[in-house]
């Protein structure tokens, strides 16, 4: 269990962000792309409507001390915190703070302590190379073009952090059954076209299914898509939980960059 506070600090603010504050904030953010790529996710334009941004800045000199989202695209609602420090960090969280969904955090982000949150899993952040080539290419996989078609079979599959609006970034695949139905799918997240990065949501394949290599056969459809729209790399969340599939993406060229804890806030707190 991680203990969280918020202590009042003086010299700092907090206010939403605006078009006069947007540009430094992205700037700050884009430096600290480790802890804050989720927050980046959430500024592009499909995304943006689906988000609340408040930034802190010293009062004094305006300097970017920290950014807070609160992204309402999913069932529940999913907030993500970047500070310079403590203080900075609990200004936010009271910016942010919802109990009836998560706090996504990176695990080298300081947090305060005493307000009560749940760790309800730590997910490696691993990175590979976008490749397109012979021996990448899929030839069962095939983009998915109806995004209600794509939010239907994650739903049924359990899958809870999808938004259509995600799927206007393109790079959707699946493979299909004899009869046209899906049976493995995948999508980005978001991607920081000026970055060169995208970041891959989930690649689920039918319970029936498994052991078929579909899966695999996603994931280098998607890497050998955004190769070719000039996309250098692609990252994803492992199920932390789940050292089989850290293997597996190991495999597959990925590697860990860091880690991010997925938080719920307990009752009371």
């Amino acid at each position: 269990m991680l203990r969280m506070t918020y202590r009042r600090t003086t010299g700092q603010s907090v206010s939403l962000l605006s078009a006069r504050n947007e540009p430094d904030a992205k700037r700050w953010a884009e430096a600290r792309l480790d802890r804050s790529l989720l927050l980046l996710g959430d500024l592009t334009v499909p995304l943006r409507a689906l988000a609340r941004f408040s930034v802190l800045h010293a009062e004094s000199s305006q300097r970017v001390r920290g950014l807070a989202v609160k992204f309402n695209g999913f069932d529940i609602p999913v907030s993500s915190i970047v500070a310079d420090d403590e203080d900075a960090a609990g200004s936010l969280l009271a910016a942010v703070r919802d109990l009836r969904g998560y706090l996504v955090v990176s695990s080298e982000q300081k947090l305060p302590r005493a307000v009560s949150y749940r760790i309800e899993s730590t997910d490696p952040w691993m990175v590979a190379v976008c490749e397109d080539s012979t021996e990448t290419r899929s030839k069962n996989a095939e983009a998915v073009r109806d995004p209600v078609e794509m939010e239907d079979f994650l739903r049924v599959q359990g899958m809870r952090f999808w938004s259509p609006s995600m799927f206007r970034f393109g790079h959707t695949f699946g493979v299909r059954s004899v009869d046209g139905r899906l049976i493995c799918a995948g999508g980005v997240n978001f991607v920081l076209e000026d970055l060169g990065y995208a970041h891959i949501g989930p690649i689920v394949t039918d319970a029936a299914e498994r052991g078929r290599s579909f899966g695999s056969q996603v994931l280098a459809a998607m890497r050998c898509s955004l190769a070719s729209a000039g996309i250098r790399h692609c990252g994803l969340f492992a199920d932390g939980a789940d050292p089989g599939l850290v293997r597996y993406y190991v495999r597959h060229g990925f590697d860990r960059r860091g880690e991010f804890h997925f938080l719920k806030a307990l009752p009371g707190s």
